[in-house]
């Protein structure tokens, strides 16, 4: 990375530079469609002043507050709560030491479902891209318990936590999470299902759980209707304006008009979130020259459903040797022991 891109960093950007130089590869990979589908890890950033068009977390947070048809929050909480009182939930709880929490959420989000998992716990690890993100949910439990905490930059599958003296750990991922998959339109993802709960398997000692948020919902009107809210728009279009602002482009990128829209694809059972060009683009970013006409599209992020049943039998071929998928709809519990 230049000495100039370091310099137009913003000073809420607190993370190291490699953490930048990810972004900024990811980016170019999109809008040059060496992949689609990858960006989600990266639309939380903080935004340096009110309204801020990058600072994707603000956006995030305001919608946890008035969801409208986004259902995912709600139904969420709901399963979760029913979980608690699920007795397996309850007795593997009592005997976890860890939680790790792979992309930690709002502030509501951890007062609501991450604080109630830490009943017995004597650790929390907060994993995220955005290191933000991290920190303030490490911070945030730190304030409401007297439990150790700690914060990771690092990929929600692959955290890289040391396996050797650690207590029996939980991993925990809500909000539907695990159906952001990297994927072209209409590419079926049961094969990276497989292969994301395979990474978490790794992370795994014998008898740690995994506990996952499974977004089953398969009716197009309602989770079309959810996706194509203003707030959302404007969180996935945050990662184009955050390129800008951290001075990643040269040339004629104009965030400010571009598009989204979240369209259903029932054959891959995938929400793709697709991001339009407003007019012709022409730029240059990671070494790359980019030009893209007016209307043309990218995917920035998919919502993949599962079914439980898919969900249970990724979970067997990723290792786990205990799985229970819980029968709430449109959010169910997966939850998997090594």
């Amino acid at each position: 990375m230049t000495a100039s891109i370091i310099r137009l960093l913003p000073r809420t950007v607190s993370g190291p530079i490699e953490q930048i130089r990810i972004f900024e590869q990811d980016v170019a990979d999109l809008l040059s469609y060496k992949r689609q589908g990858h960006m989600e890890k990266w639309e939380y950033w903080e935004a340096d002043f009110y309204d801020d068009p990058a600072g994707g977390a603000q956006f995030w947070e305001a919608l946890i507050k008035q969801p409208g048809p986004y259902y995912l929050p709600a139904a969420d909480k709901a399963m979760l709560v029913r979980a608690l009182n699920h007795s397996a939930v309850s007795t593997i709880l009592r005997d976890i030491h860890t939680v790790v929490e792979l992309g930690p959420g709002s502030p509501e989000s951890i007062a609501s479902k991450t604080l109630p998992y830490l009943t017995h716990a004597k650790k929390y690890i907060a994993v995220d891209m955005c290191i933000q993100q991290a920190e303030h949910a490490a911070e945030q439990v730190r304030e409401a318990l007297p439990i150790k905490t700690e914060s990771l930059i690092a990929d929600y599958l692959n955290p890289g936590i040391a396996k050797k003296d650690r207590g029996k750990t939980a991993f925990v991922m809500w909000g539907g999470s695990i159906g952001n998959i990297e994927g072209l339109a209409g590419k079926n993802a049961q094969v990276k299902l497989t292969q994301s709960l395979s990474s978490l398997s790794a992370n795994c000692n014998p008898g740690d759980t995994i506990f996952i948020g499974l977004d089953v919902e398969s009716r197009r009107e309602i989770i079309t209707d959810a996706y194509n809210t203003p707030l959302l728009s404007r969180k996935f279009l945050s990662v184009l304006y955050a390129a800008k602002k951290f001075g990643l482009v040269q040339g004629k990128f104009t965030p400010e008009t571009w598009t989204h829209r979240s369209v259903w694809h029932d054959i891959s059972q995938q929400c793709a979130h697709y991001l339009i060009a407003g007019e012709d683009q022409d730029f240059m970013i990671a070494g790359r020259r980019i030009k893209m006409p007016a209307g043309k599209a990218v995917i920035t992020n998919n919502s993949y459903k599962f079914s439980p049943a898919i969900a249970e039998e990724a979970a067997r071929q990723a290792g786990f040797s205990r799985v229970y998928v819980s029968d709430d709809r449109p959010i169910a519990l997966l939850m998997a022991t090594k």
